[in-house]
């Protein structure tokens, strides 16, 4: 037995201290003679007297200043302006929708992809249902968002079943042959009774529409001009082809879409099980079926030899499709949370390590086995390993806050996969159900549950008396936050917090970030300290 005694952060347990680059800036800019003046200013801080030292402060700063306007360094970092494209360059931003059957379908892969991020459509998803998926990706417009349609026959509660799917304010409304007729609007169907027909109360006159051809400012523009927040966009014969909104519009001016090979349609990931007997065949189907990477996943991939056996095959067959088509396909397998397990897996054929082992919402590992690692200190350990031979971590698990996210980046993961927090969310495959008071939520399921296990186990008597393996929550209720009901709107909750952190340490990019930010460790009490006044607590007197 070995007893490792080494602190290892969550987390929680973490925080990143501020940083000014700017010595480092003067340092790559000033001519030979201005280092040694700087320099000699800098041996005056050793000067006897509190009064010396104070006064050679002053003239170091004052010569930091004078160089910084000579050379025009130094200004103000903007949130608004700093690149958060992934290091790994895989995609436009660092956040990675996950492989869980309650969080990423089709939906959330189109949503993800759009916001420049990515979706891993899961492991258990029939063949048929994975092609359809990646063959409607390759086809979606990067600006313009998938309409919602509802035949001009059909009822309010026909209305109700479909508005749900999407954070849209209206469906498309159209006849027998897909023409546009009208515009139903969520607001114009409360208390009315379910069996109305939906020509009743749909828009008809004075329809504003646009050709797929107009751009995110031009139709935030005709949208305002027409007093409108609902812009249907029409191919050349009058079908439907897209809409947008104000939100999605603007939205599409600060997130760069991640697009698939060719730049056509949108990116989607899909997962091959690590552990399968032949996932050669399955790597081969979602590579002609256009899937844009590949995750090759289980819950412990250091175990043995067949997951490794796997992904070296699975290496081979990208390898020869690369060469013949110069489209690079990544390979990202995982989990793991040791040093030696990153570099066996990069040795085997990975692009990207994905990193993490009980610290998902929805895992009971640890708590059930002991076995896992921290995740922060898993993430650092991991990248540190991989860095040597040009690869890339991704921070699987544990992500509850733009902070998770921050710190993870910070601590050198090129990109953060979040699953649970994005069950929560229009997009997200579950059906949306109401409690009691009438709060909006999803039903949830860790992949390593009862659940996940039925659905991928062999006819088993004794496992169906007994109930089979369970490492995860069964079941539980993810609520919609009611200011964020879309994952378009927690990225970017999430991304607001992330750049904001990252001008903390005067960093332009996530390259940046990573060689400034310096993590600190802290206590729970320190953690209970940086979070905000819960607003109960707070009522107006």
């Amino acid at each position: 037995m070995e007893f490792r005694e080494s602190f290892e952060q969550t987390y929680n347990e973490a925080f990143i201290i501020p940083f000014n680059s700017i010595d480092d800036k003067i340092a790559q800019h000033i001519s030979a003679e201005e280092k040694t003046t700087l320099q000699q200013l800098k041996d005056q801080l050793n000067a006897d007297s509190s009064e010396s030292r104070l006064e050679a402060q002053k003239q170091l700063m004052e010569f930091k200043i004078n160089i910084c306007d000579k050379y025009n360094i130094g200004n103000i970092i903007s949130r608004d302006t700093v690149d958060f494209t992934p290091r790994d360059g895989f995609g436009n931003l660092p956040i990675v929708a996950a492989n869980m059957d309650g969080v990423t379908g089709k939906r959330m892969a189109e949503a993800m992809a759009m916001m420049g991020g990515s979706a891993a459509l899961p492991q258990y998803m029939s063949d048929d249902d994975l092609c359809r998926i990646i063959e409607y990706m390759n086809t979606r417009h990067p600006l313009y968002r998938t309409p919602l349609t509802l035949k001009s026959d059909k009822k309010i509660y026909n209305f109700e079943n479909i508005i749900s799917k999407r954070d849209l304010p209206a469906v498309v409304i159209i006849d027998q042959d897909d023409q546009l007729v009208g515009i139903l609007h969520k607001r114009d169907v409360q208390s009315v009774n379910k069996d109305t027909p939906v020509t009743k109360l749909m828009v008809t006159e004075r329809l504003v529409t646009s050709k797929p051809d107009i751009s995110a400012v031009d139709a935030i523009n005709l949208m305002k001009k027409n007093k409108v927040k609902f812009l249907p966009i029409l191919d050349e014969s009058g079908h439907p082809f897209g809409v947008l909104t104000e939100k999605l519009a603007a939205m599409s001016l600060r997130y760069k879409p991640h697009q698939g090979h060719g730049k056509k349609g949108l990116a989607v990931l899909a997962t091959v099980g690590a552990l399968n007997r032949d996932p050669v065949e399955k790597a081969k189907m979602l590579i002609n079926a256009g899937v844009t990477g590949i995750i090759l996943d289980t819950a412990h991939f250091d175990q043995g030899i067949q997951s490794y056996r796997n992904l070296n095959k699975i290496a081979n067959l990208v390898s020869n499709y690369e060469n013949a088509t110069d489209y690079k396909i990544p390979i990202i397998a995982g989990n793991v949370v040791t040093p030696e397990a990153t570099v066996r897996i990069i040795g085997a054929g990975a692009d990207i390590i994905k990193v993490g082992i009980g610290p998902g919402a929805m895992c009971s590992t640890r708590y059930e086995t002991g076995v896992g690692r921290p995740q922060l200190a898993a993430v650092m350990k991991c990248v540190n390993a991989a860095e040597p031979y040009g690869k890339h971590i991704w921070a699987d698990g544990g992500i509850k806050t733009p902070r998770d996210v921050a710190l993870a980046l910070a601590a050198g993961a090129s990109q953060v996969m979040v699953g649970s927090w994005f069950a929560g969310t229009m997009e997200s495959p579950g059906d949306l159900k109401y409690d009691f008071e009438g709060h909006k939520y999803k039903e949830n399921f860790g992949m390593a549950s009862r659940s996940a296990s039925e659905k991928r186990s062999q006819r088993d008597t004794m496992r169906e008396i007994l109930g089979h393996r369970s490492e995860g929550s069964n079941r539980s209720f993810v609520y919609l936050d009611p200011d964020r009901p879309s994952v378009m709107d927690i990225i970017h909750y999430i991304i607001d917090g992330v750049t904001s952190s990252m001008t903390y340490v005067g960093a332009q990019n996530l390259s940046e970030f990573f060689r400034n930010a310096n993590i600190g460790i802290q206590s729970q009490i320190g953690y209970e300290e940086g979070k905000p006044l819960d607003i109960v607590k707070i009522k107006r007197i």
